[in-house]
């Protein structure tokens, strides 16, 4: 059975469970040599990696940004607006075009999904969720940032429209 062997600065380390001598294991192809910056490499690559489907962001950290800290309909009417953006839109995520907004709106509040001006997105997996279960308090004119700043999601009084194209469906 091949050692493995590990070089660190110029002293290797054989990583065999058993005692044998390497001086017999010479003729190891580089194969199962690992670089102490390899190493690292490997161990940074792996300790910084998520599946593509998952979620990066804190959800503690989320927090709406209201601009208007009064006037707005509360909790209870953002979640009810989610329900109907998820039976207008669906529960799948959505694709975005530059500058394009998905808004429903109901007893004149509106909840939206827009993206910025520049280029295109893929709704990330349960942010809509994030959004919808984290608390406006009593603000109006908000909008949450969940890890990406080229998509975002509204909440208002007032209509919310995107810079190209708004996609508007009513309760």
């Amino acid at each position: 059975m091949p050692s493995s062997i590990l070089y660190l600065e110029n002293e290797s380390i054989n990583m065999n469970s058993d005692d044998s001598d390497d001086s017999d294991n010479s003729d190891n192809s580089d194969n199962s040599k690992l670089s102490f910056v390899g190493l690292v490499a490997l161990l940074a690559t792996a300790a910084t990696s998520t599946p593509v489907e998952a979620s990066a962001v804190d959800v503690t950290a989320a927090d709406w940004n209201c601009f208007q800290k009064t006037g707005g309909a509360g909790h209870a009417q953002l979640k009810k607006l989610h329900r109907e953006f998820n039976r207008k839109f669906g529960a799948a995520r959505l694709r975005l075009a530059a500058g394009q907004c998905y808004t429903v709106q109901c007893d004149g509040h509106y909840f939206g999904l827009c993206t910025g001006d520049v280029y295109g997105d893929l709704e990330r997996p349960n942010h809509r969720n994030i959004a919808a279960n984290t608390s406006p308090e009593s603000g109006r004119q908000c909008v949450i940032y969940l890890g990406d700043d080229n998509l975002r999601y509204r909440y208002d009084n007032a209509p919310i429209q995107g810079r190209y194209k708004t996609d508007l469906r009513k309760c």
